[in-house]
């Protein structure tokens, strides 16, 4: 995997990301007759230990649900 920024390969091992306030939210993909966001919460990050940059990423769970939106 590469930095998506700068794309060096130096990036860190998976590691646990834990936020109150980032969140992805999808308008209208929560299906239902209700048409509600679907909110998305990254689960676990990579940090670029060249650039600085966090790449975030989405438990299995949260893909399923968005791959089923």
């Amino acid at each position: 995997m590469k930095c998506a920024v700068c794309g060096s390969e130096a990036l860190t091992q998976d590691q646990t990301y834990s936020s109150f306030e980032t969140h992805v939210r999808v308008k209208g993909a929560g299906g239902g007759w209700l048409s509600k966001d679907l909110t998305l919460k990254p689960e676990w990050a990579r940090i670029c230990l060249d650039c600085g940059h966090v790449m975030l990423f989405l438990g299995a769970s949260d893909v399923r649900r968005l791959k089923d939106s």
